[in-house]
């Protein structure tokens, strides 16, 4: 890291309004599913602290599950547990104490599934959206589960407790914040759904006069949800929202260290203890619905897995829940919804329900590059990209997170995803209805900054259901059915499941080995990996079947989630600095000055890119060096940079002398015309003034001087 970027730090949040119902969060934690995970979250949890949406006093933590598959209630005791032993340890206890949680508010955030249309996650793709004009980075549904979490549940009222959330779907909730009943020990958050789509989700079944849960349905038939219809054909339906009160969260510390419970956490799996995967919903709440016997409880089918340890912890549990526990449900009120991120395409339709907020700006297209005449295209979703002018773009198309050159052709319905084809040296014609992703692969899970990585691209088709089993007549493969898929490119059963031949019930498509990650020959390219399957050759049907290939499942379970997100990063600021620029260059040409650039030139800085965005203003003024408008405004930029660095406002006056000796040579080249000289001197005397945030301040100046000299020069000129 440069020495500009150390100075600036956490000195320069984006901070919001303040909120007089605004909590701080005593603990924040993600649990992720392995170690790659926890490093991204913990890059982005750290970022979203300097930008303001978390506050500074709040403890930030990114756990990995200890072991693989703890589940969404192993992963939550485990959780605990960590959260806890840090406050015990900031308090000066020497072991852990649950005292400790009666003056905590902590919020865990469950993260994990692969998402198909996403290596990043349900929780960290990137939406059309941004908090407005002067927060412009790009929103992911962790930031609006924050933002929401920090304005909307949070109030004065609210009980010491933990929260817990899953990431993995969208929920809107009230303006006028969330009341949670004192004498509760488990108080969960439903919305009013109707009774079609629940019969894909969980409902909580509730005793309307004492307000307790008394059972849990998941996936239930039309029927049997009618049963509990209100009058608008609505059921409460879980929004993966929980509260656990203080004496709750201490009744499950305890539960930590006692077999086989203790191995859900990271201190039993380090004593010996055997790995325990058990379900938040469907082990934990379960046991404490008061209309669920024994037997029903353990034989439920909402569970997809069980053994041995999974029975001795389920008993254990109803033992120490089941008519011990009070259960209440708050149903928020019919504007909040609850919307799960699902596996259809698209994830991001229309009628989003946080497309209509008014607290967020939600656009189809978001930070990007695109000509206006592409704009034209109807249903176009961009979304930090850049898209060249010439290249050819269908109808309904969507582009995240890429770079399009203009040798290339989208057909209808395409979408391509984390993709770089401005250097194709070839026409690219992508096909129609499909989907097409570049992924990070870290093959060796070391650290984050490990180089040992491949890129490898995937394609699905909109219309496939990559869970869907082979033997569905439904089942498709590229948009296609198998038969035709293998008649037209010659692919068998064996190439693509050669471990599941006699197993057709478990074949998938995101099980198949589909996708070539290795050649002999070491050059990967999407024309010839995957692109073939449309127009087949024999050459390149051989190619595939002599390449290293990977499951759908594979890729995005190895996909190297910080890499993915520093690219994409890369991408935002790469396009953040062109966008300044043209503004620039827009107002010069204008002879007028704006600062509608200063919100993205603020986040450039924050996010340690201020070398990037200085280098490419003197790339500028050296190619502008006889324009003396644009010059202008590109000084007045260059000295808005130097002055956020130094740390903005708390750094010291803008205002003061710009005649240092030093700097002096200057102003004496651009006094006799040689603005080229003048403009080199700048950057050469400006890089020895980096080190130190007075001296930054006063470069600013510097610059700023540069700058009232050339408006002076103009308007002396002007006059005659």
């Amino acid at each position: 890291m440069s020495i500009e970027n150390e100075i600036v730090g956490d000195q320069i949040p984006l901070s919001f309004n303040d909120n007089t119902r605004h909590l701080n969060w005593t603990v924040i934690v993600i649990t992720a599913p392995n170690q790659e995970s926890a490093y991204a979250f913990d890059f982005i949890l750290q970022q979203r602290q300097r930008y303001g949406l978390i506050d500074k006093s709040t403890i930030i933590l990114t756990l990995n599950d200890p072991q693989e598959k703890l589940g969404s209630g192993g992963a939550t005791l485990n959780a605990l547990l960590v959260a806890t032993e840090i406050l015990s340890a900031k308090a000066g206890y020497s072991l852990i104490n649950t005292n400790v949680l009666h003056c905590a508010h902590i919020l865990i955030l469950h993260t994990g599934r692969i998402f198909p249309y996403d290596a990043c996650h349900r929780s960290l793709a990137t939406l059309p959206a941004r908090f407005g004009p002067n927060h412009p980075w790009l929103l992911t549904n962790l930031d609006l589960l924050l933002h929401d979490f920090n304005n909307l549940i949070a109030s004065s009222q609210l009980p010491y407790g933990v929260w817990i959330s899953s990431t993995d779907a969208f929920v809107t909730l009230p303006k006028n914040g969330i009341q949670v009943p004192f004498d509760s020990d488990i108080h969960a958050l439903a919305t009013l759904e109707d009774v079609q789509y629940a019969t894909g989700h969980g409902v909580y079944i509730i005793n309307k006069e004492k307000n307790i849960v008394t059972n849990i349905l998941y996936r239930a038939s039309i029927d049997e949800l009618n049963k509990y219809a209100n009058n608008d054909h609505k059921v409460p339906t879980i929004c993966s929202i929980v509260f656990f009160s203080v004496n709750f969260a201490e009744k499950l510390l305890n539960f930590h260290a006692i077999p086989p419970l203790d191995g859900c956490t990271y201190e039993g799996i380090d004593n010996g203890s055997q790995p325990n995967k058990l379900s938040l919903y469907f082990d934990f709440l379960l046991a404490a619905c008061i209309d669920v016997s024994f037997d029903e409880y353990l034989s439920s089918h909402y569970r997809t897995y069980t053994n041995d340890l999974i029975k001795q912890s389920e008993i254990f549990l109803w033992n120490q829940l089941n008519g011990k526990t009070k259960f209440t449900c708050g149903i928020l009120p019919n504007s909040c919804h609850f919307q799960y991120i699902d596996t259809q395409w698209p994830y991001l339709h229309k009628n989003n329900i946080h497309s209509q907020r008014e607290d967020i700006q939600w656009s189809s297209i978001q930070h990007s590059i695109i000509d206006k005449k592409q704009i034209q295209t109807q249903n176009l979703s961009i979304i930090n990209s850049i898209i060249d002018n010439e290249c050819n773009l269908g109808e309904n198309v969507t582009i995240h997170n890429s770079i399009v050159g203009n040798r290339v052709t989208l057909g209808d319905n395409c979408c391509i995803l984390s993709v770089d084809f401005s250097k194709e040296d070839f026409y690219l014609m992508l096909p129609s209805d499909v989907i097409i992703q570049r992924i990070i692969l870290s093959l060796q899970r070391t650290n984050e900054t490990s180089n040992n990585q491949l890129d490898v691209y995937t394609i699905i088709g909109i219309h496939d259901n990559i869970d869907r089993v082979f033997t569905d007549e439904n089942f498709t493969i590229l948009n296609m059915s198998w038969n035709k898929f293998k008649e037209q490119t010659g692919i068998d059963i064996w190439d693509l499941w050669p471990d599941l031949q006699n197993n057709p019930e478990e074949r998938t498509l995101a099980n198949a080995h589909l996708y070539p990650a290795l050649h002999f020959d070491n050059i990967s390219s999407l024309n010839d990996d995957l692109l073939w399957f449309f127009n087949p050759s024999n050459e390149l049907r051989q190619r595939w079947k002599s390449s290293w290939r990977l499951s759908l499942n594979d890729i995005l379970t190895r996909a190297d989630l910080y890499k993915e997100i520093i690219r994409r990063q890369d991408l935002f600021h790469k396009i953040s600095r062109q966008k300044i620029l043209d503004l620039l260059f827009l107002h010069g040409s204008k002879q007028k000055t704006d600062d509608s650039y200063l919100a993205l030139l603020k986040q450039t800085i924050v996010d340690g890119h201020s070398k990037d965005m200085l280098d490419a203003f003197d790339r500028a003024c050296l190619s502008n060096y006889n324009k003396l408008q644009i010059l202008s405004c590109l000084f007045s930029a260059i000295a808005n940079t130097l002055a956020e660095m130094a740390g903005g406002d708390r750094a010291g006056l803008r205002s003061g002398p710009y005649l240092n000796r030093e700097w002096q040579y200057a102003l004496l080249m651009f006094e006799e015309g040689k603005y080229l000289l003048s403009i080199q001197h700048l950057i050469k005397q400006r890089q020895l003034w980096m080190d130190r945030s007075d001296l930054l301040i006063r470069a600013a100046r510097h610059y700023d001087g540069e700058r009232y000299f050339i408006l002076n020069f103009m308007i002396l000129y002007s006059m005659f």
